[in-house]
């Protein structure tokens, strides 16, 4: 099952696997 990534979020992936981070600012 997929989980859509708001776009306030942003996923990136690291050594330990995938981590997502809240972006403060947008654009």
């Amino acid at each position: 099952t997929e989980f859509p990534i708001p776009e306030q979020f942003k996923t990136t992936v690291t050594p330990k696997g995938l981590a997502t981070t809240a972006v403060d600012a947008l654009g």
